[in-house]
């Protein structure tokens, strides 16, 4: 077993849960012993800075390492890569919802637009994000330009369809559902009350 095979195979064995195959076959005659105690410490010195970094203590090296030690060595490297994973999703998600703040204002910013510019498919990225925040993506979006509609409602005079081209919405009767359906009120009546709480 090659050592790039031997990590190609350990990667496949975590993804698919099948640790307890992958290390009753590291620990057969047919591994070859050098080898196998070669990967043995690898998977120890990995398994041990991830414990370091998460308790902040390095495990004793045993005299013996059994199938129940290697097992555990997998749980502790199945969590290092979960963890490794959810922190690049979160690095993703930042990045997309950066974009939203600053692009919110195109009509043409879309989840596929936005998978590409930040490297992910649009189903995947729309399951991070609303893993991440607890919204999808469609309702972020209608948030910040809503957000941002209610400052032209507030304190300048342009009509509803200019309004709703400063913040993104092509057609200003899905605008105004859109700002009803964020806000709970339209335009109209949100420019009022607010004229009215001034005065």
């Amino acid at each position: 077993m090659q050592q790039r095979d031997f990590w190609a195979e350990f990667e496949q064995a975590l993804q698919r849960g099948n640790e307890a195959r992958f290390v009753h076959r590291l620990l057969s005659k047919e591994s070859g012993e050098r080898k196998r105690r070669f990967f043995l410490f690898q998977m120890y010195a990995v398994a041990s800075r991830e414990l370091f970094l998460l308790r902040g203590k390095i495990p004793p090296m045993p005299d013996r390492i059994t199938q129940k030690h290697l097992l555990s060595l997998c749980g502790i490297l199945q969590s290092a890569k979960k963890r490794s994973a959810s922190s690049e999703s979160a690095d993703l998600c930042e990045k997309a919802l950066h974009l939203i703040r600053v692009q919110y204002k195109d009509a043409d910013l879309s989840l596929t637009r936005l998978g590409k510019a930040v490297g992910a498919s649009p189903s995947y990225l729309s399951r991070s994000i609303k893993a991440y925040t607890g919204k999808n993506y469609m309702t972020l979006l209608s948030e910040k330009r809503c957000a941002a509609a209610k400052e032209y409602l507030r304190y300048s005079s342009m009509k509803i369809r200019e309004i709703a081209e400063q913040v993104g919405y092509s057609d200003p009767h899905y605008f105004s559902h859109s700002f009803k359906h964020v806000t709970g009120i339209a335009p109209n009546a949100y420019r009022k009350m607010y004229k009215r709480e001034k005065s």
